[in-house]
């Protein structure tokens, strides 16, 4: 066998063998890592296109409609420039719709100065936590006060690129949940997790490193409780929904860096969540309304 026939079946081979690959995984993924279903969902970003960029996967995995889920985005920001946030905000909608959030009811956006839109700016976690009960807490005729939502999803403390106003969404979140007692009980808080920079950028070949990674250090679920952990791949139409969402979604956001993050970035097709409320540590004191931690488990 010459070695140009060598060459065309490692050029057609390769490629199949990857996408086979990929297929196996995105199928594996929901078995080893089982979905949740039956929730009132909500995704907390800072800005416009978040969803896009960095949750693709766990939107399109959650809103699919066998898993029954009520899937809800909260956007806190609408970008710098106040000629262009109306733009910004039907871009939302538009990137959400690809995505597969069924209805714009479903999603809310922040037109909030004390906000801005800057990635070295850490806004105020009190700040953050004192918008949440406005949107999740319904208040009843005798006054009583149930909180509405199930699962709530938002970046880790270290905001996927350190981004100050990403790693406020998780402060604020957290210190909310702690702050509402025996509310809190029944919510459930995940973050989006950072990887190191080369792991960011190897586009779908960080799949088995996740996956093994997770398989690795998560924990026995508890008997009624959601898992520690989710893993979410996009398969190849959920890939191209990703691109779709910040191509034709956040047309007025796509310069070229963007183009690099869509091409490159693992978040557009692999997404892994671990749970940071209930964590083993903390218990709720639901005399004084507070959460206590205790030593050997720290957020």
């Amino acid at each position: 066998m010459d070695l140009q026939v060598i060459s065309y079946l490692a050029l057609y081979t390769i490629p199949f063998l990857l996408g086979f690959t990929w297929w196996i995984l995105v199928r594996v993924t929901p078995i080893l890592f089982p979905p949740i279903s039956n929730k009132l969902i909500c995704l907390l970003i800072a800005h416009p296109d978040d969803e896009a960029m960095f949750f693709s996967p766990t939107i399109v995995a959650l809103t699919a409609p066998h898993l029954n889920n009520q899937f809800e985005l909260l956007c806190l920001c609408s970008g710098k420039d106040p000629a262009l946030r109306e733009k910004r905000k039907k871009e939302l909608y538009k990137s959400a719709a690809i995505l597969g959030v069924r209805t714009f009811a479903l999603v809310s956006i922040g037109n909030d100065d004390r906000f801005p839109d800057d990635m070295n700016i850490m806004w105020d976690p009190n700040l953050v936590a004192s918008v949440l009960p406005k949107v999740f807490v319904k208040t009843h005729d005798d006054s009583t006060r149930e909180l509405c939502l199930d699962v709530l999803i938002t970046f880790d403390n270290q905001g996927v690129s350190f981004q100050g106003n990403h790693r406020s969404l998780y402060h604020g979140a957290l210190h909310w949940l702690k702050s509402i007692g025996q509310m809190a009980d029944n919510t459930t808080l995940y973050s989006l997790t950072t990887t190191n920079i080369y792991r960011k950028y190897i586009s779908l070949f960080d799949a088995p490193i996740t996956i093994a990674s997770a398989l690795l250090s998560r924990a026995k679920p508890g008997i009624g409780r959601l898992p520690d952990q989710l893993v979410f791949l996009s398969s190849f139409s959920g890939y191209l929904k990703a691109q779709q969402a910040m191509e034709n979604g956040h047309q007025n956001q796509m310069l070229w860096f963007r183009y690099w993050w869509v091409g490159l970035s693992r978040y557009i097709g692999i997404n892994d969540l671990k749970k940071k409320w209930p964590a083993r540590g903390w218990v709720a004191d639901h005399n004084s309304g507070q959460a206590l931690q205790t030593s050997w488990d720290k957020n």
